[in-house]
């Protein structure tokens, strides 16, 4: 459950190399903290310069990678 008290403001953001760089550096200036998957090394480079907690490379195959990245996270 969250609560106030225990929210930590992360979220994982799954976008384009177009719209996904703006977004992550609007949730960035406010205050998140952002996890982005992208499907190649290229598609890394328009992130390069924000301030990401973490960029995952490569496809997701399917519910089960998602379910696992999921799970991964609480840890």
């Amino acid at each position: 459950m969250h609560l106030g008290t225990n929210c930590h403001r992360h979220i994982w953001l799954l976008s384009g190399t177009g719209e996904g760089p703006k977004i992550a550096k609007a949730l960035i200036s406010q205050g998140w903290k952002i996890t982005v998957s992208v499907v190649s090394f290229q598609a890394a480079l328009p992130y390069k310069d924000l301030p990401l907690e973490e960029i995952k490379v490569g496809p997701l195959e399917g519910k089960e990678a998602i379910i696992k990245v999921l799970k991964e996270s609480l840890v």
